[in-house]
């Protein structure tokens, strides 16, 4: 099978992807995401480390979308993120993170792909992802 969200050198994947939002059993597994201050960093630069899932509720005080990426044969969450800074026909990915074991396979282009797909008229006009299902 080719996946189309894998890296360009990658010919074959056994590993496909789809995407939810984010619910509050997430978050424990979201906050082991960054390995290193310096990874944290990279995905929010005000969060302290180790993440915790304060933390992530606090940033969503103004973020849209929170959305994990799963591995479609186990539904388990492997990628984190979210849309922010919401004008006219544009937006910004923001807190984007993904499991190191799935680092190179293709996740995170699938964040982007998926986020695309997710479209204008979905973000314009939601409320901000305070309260999760």
């Amino acid at each position: 099978m080719v996946c189309l969200f894998c890296h360009p050198n990658v010919k074959e994947c056994s590993i496909l992807y789809t995407y939810r939002p984010l619910n509050e059993p997430d978050l424990e597994l979201i906050c082991g995401f960054p390995q290193t201050p310096e990874e944290l960093f990279y995905m929010s630069p005000r969060s302290s480390f180790p993440l915790t899932p304060q933390q992530v509720m606090d940033l969503l005080e103004n973020r849209l979308e929170p959305t994990v990426i799963v591995e479609a044969s186990t539904e388990r969450p492997v990628a984190y993120a979210n849309f922010y800074d919401v004008k006219d026909a544009s937006t910004w990915l923001g807190n984007v993170i993904v499991a190191p074991d799935h680092r190179g396979k293709g996740a995170s282009k699938s964040t982007a792909s998926n986020d695309d797909a997710t479209g204008e008229n979905e973000i314009r006009g939601e409320q901000p992802a305070s309260q999760l299902p």
